[in-house]
């Protein structure tokens, strides 16, 4: 079963958004009993705001991984496979706002599920990293842990969506997250979109997503200037 644990990470020195912040505090809302935690990275990977006081250990190989990463969103992808293959539990990037609990995901006895984006009918089908879950020790989330090695994290986006889809694929026993469930809609032109640097607004009654579901990915481009900032080299 997946455990009850949701994962979010913020790294770098700028503070987070407050419609992020506020996407947060829903996670924990909706979840009483769930330990909702922000992984942050000053001097490495800590637990913050949570009853879970946990360090991350990255160990010499994914520790030359994160050296080596091009920027904060690769550091966040690495961070994110390693994390769910120590603990299990959800994931959760911090602009998918949570519609509703999640306890049914986790109570059905699921072992793991993904959620796919919403493209036409036809094209290759496209999982998100953004949003999973999966029980400690399950397969897909120790491979996608274990493979980062065969990605140059130095590459853009070579561990993002693209990856995430590949190994999700050598998986059938993922469940796939019907796309009315968990709403990932990209915008009309997503690379011009984030070089804005906005927030879009949550969901509320003008906004409201169709019955049943569980998350709305809202598309923040605020991250985007600072995370693909080149970082040094260690």
């Amino acid at each position: 079963m997946i455990p009850k644990l949701i994962h979010q990470i913020w790294l770098g020195e700028q503070p987070m958004h407050p419609v992020l912040a506020e996407c947060t505090r829903s996670w924990a809302a909706l979840h009483p009993g769930w330990d909702v935690i922000l992984w942050s990275d000053p001097t490495g990977l800590s637990s913050v705001g949570s009853s879970m006081r946990s360090r991350v250990d990255a160990g010499p190989e994914y520790a030359a991984l994160l050296a080596r990463a091009c920027h904060l969103s690769q550091r966040s992808n690495i961070w994110r496979y390693l994390i769910t293959s120590l603990y299990g539990g959800v994931y959760a990037d911090t602009d998918v706002e949570p519609l509703r609990p999640v306890d049914d995901l986790v109570s059905w006895g699921r072992a793991a599920f993904a959620a796919r984006r919403s493209l036409p009918d036809g094209l290759p089908a496209v999982y998100e990293c953004a949003f999973y879950g999966a029980e400690l020790g399950h397969p897909w989330v120790e491979q996608l842990a274990a493979d980062l090695h065969t990605r140059d994290p130095a590459v853009p986006l070579s561990m993002g969506v693209d990856y995430f889809t590949q190994v999700t694929a050598e998986h059938p026993g993922v469940t796939i997250l019907p796309r009315d469930l968990a709403l990932f809609q990209p915008p009309d032109d997503w690379e011009a979109a984030k070089l804005k640097g906005e927030v879009p607004a949550l969901c509320d009654a003008a906004r409201l997503p169709p019955a049943g579901a569980y998350v709305k990915h809202h598309w923040s481009s605020n991250w985007f200037p600072p995370s693909f900032q080149q970082l040094p080299r260690s």
